[in-house]
């Protein structure tokens, strides 16, 4: 082992394993890249000769065998409970893909051993981490736009899914793939005291039988409303991001930040409690807003992996606590119950 750096595997050598997570840990100055789990033979050959790590076809024999400090779950989302479960009991820290477990009961399991055990875990939410979405919180919490009100998320395109994600047995669906991305940066925008959930969903161009539509409206204690629509079968993108507070409004597309804002109201008006306006003029208010268009900043984005070991070395708190995670997964839940896509 390189010295001082944390023993790390990963389970599962597909599209986000490879791509994403491998390249990561082999670069950081944190990781050691020892092991590597997948059930495809060519996929640990590669992974051997890049890498020079051990490589096994079962998690369980990786976990027994390679001393590991930290391993990444990136396998597809219904083996994702008893990976985590394995690794906790073995004590062992763990960065896991979103969306954490099939249901609340699971996520809420694998929180408790993980508590129990005295181990770190937290889910790799990227667009939380993202550069724009960090440099949103930051305006938000200036107090620039005033307290939001109403949040819109959305994400367009048109996509025939024909892999693991197009399939409910496996945990595939857009609600919990891309919602899982959605219904985080949402209650991080509007707060996490929902008390009322509706969800539409439905499948149009996919091949297999899961989702592609999904339509979901949140609204907090505190009335805040937040939207998330994912469609899978349009050809248009008409927006990304929207929100509204009381004292202005923030756009996210294409790799900017538009902000309209106010700092006070020239016009100074009153109730009139009466039905006759003799003026017959519709009320307005002399606003003169401020405007700005901010290039996103790429610097501004958050590393998982510098964030969990800082927080495995008690130097920061995770930004993406596990806590959090589970009233994403309970969202999910609710999405799935007030739907009758998932009920039939």
């Amino acid at each position: 082992m390189k010295h001082n750096m944390m023993r790390t595997g990963i389970i599962g050598l597909g599209r986000i394993g490879w791509n994403y997570h491998a390249k990561e840990i082999s670069c950081h100055s944190e990781y050691d890249l020892i092991a590597v789990s997948d059930q495809d033979k060519d996929k640990l050959a590669e992974a051997r000769k890049k890498y020079n790590c051990s490589c096994f076809d079962n998690h369980r024999q990786m976990i027994k065998e390679s001393n590991l400090d930290v391993v990444v779950i990136a396998s597809p989302t219904h083996t994702h409970f008893q990976m985590a479960m394995n690794l906790l009991e073995a004590g062992i820290h763990v960065i896991i893909e979103k969306p954490m477990a099939m249901n609340y009961q699971e996520a809420f399991k694998i929180f408790e051993l993980a508590e129990k055990n005295n181990c770190l875990i937290t889910v790799f939410q990227p667009r939380r981490l993202a550069a724009y979405f960090q440099q949103i919180l930051t305006i938000i919490e200036k107090n620039v736009i005033g307290d939001i009100f109403w949040v819109q998320l959305a994400h367009f395109d048109y996509c025939r899914r024909n892999d693991w994600q197009s399939l409910s047995k496996y945990g595939g669906g857009m609600l919990r793939n891309y919602g899982s991305h959605f219904i985080d940066q949402l209650l991080q925008l509007i707060g996490y005291d929902i008390i009322n959930t509706y969800c539409y969903a439905n499948k149009y161009i996919s091949l297999g039988d899961a989702d592609d539509i999904v339509k979901i409206v949140l609204q907090t204690e505190t009335n805040k409303l937040g939207e998330i629509t994912i469609n899978q079968a349009s050809l248009i993108k008409p927006y990304e991001l929207y929100i509204w507070g009381n004292k202005g409004s923030i756009k996210y597309s294409d790799g900017q930040i538009t902000i309209e804002y106010f700092d006070t109201i020239d016009s100074e008006i009153v109730l009139e409690d009466t039905l006759n306006r003799n003026d017959r003029i519709y009320p307005k208010d002399n606003i003169k807003s401020n405007l700005e268009i901010i290039n996103v900043d790429s610097k501004q984005e958050k590393n998982v992996y510098t964030n969990f070991a800082d927080a495995i070395n008690q130097k920061d708190k995770l930004i993406v606590p596990v806590k959090q995670t589970l009233e994403v997964v309970k969202t999910i839940d609710n999405c799935i119950e007030t739907s009758s896509f998932y009920n039939v």
